[in-house]
């Protein structure tokens, strides 16, 4: 089963194209400059890194903003299989899961804290 994260429209599509090309194009980069053949000085080199990784995770945020989440879910996309678009009882169902798992997850760890275990 597969939940996809986002519907994308066609500019959604084509921007997140461009993400994802630029993304690969700043990977290639930093392995060139890790490569450092013009022997600049170490803190050079990282700097050049540092500076394509907050452009990487910068696109990275853009991209996660495309699209619109609808609740569907398929076999596969690849194999033409049908979508089924979620129950909202089953979303609702879902949130309440997860309300509770932080409310457990958050009195475990208070209690932790208390008997120091």
């Amino acid at each position: 089963m597969y939940v996809p994260p986002a519907i994308f429209n066609r500019d959604d599509k084509v921007r997140f194209d461009e993400i994802e090309a630029k993304k690969d194009e700043l990977l290639k980069n930093i392995m060139v400059i890790a490569r450092n053949e013009n022997n600049n000085l170490l803190s050079d080199v990282l700097a050049q890194q540092d500076v394509a990784f907050k452009e990487i995770n910068e696109l990275e945020a853009e991209g996660q903003n495309l699209g619109q989440y609808t609740p569907i879910m398929t076999h596969s996309y690849s194999e033409g299989s049908p979508k089924i678009v979620f129950h909202a009882q089953l979303l609702a169902d879902w949130s309440t899961i997860i309300k509770i798992s932080k409310l457990f997850f958050n009195e475990l760890n208070y209690q932790k804290g208390i008997n120091g275990n």
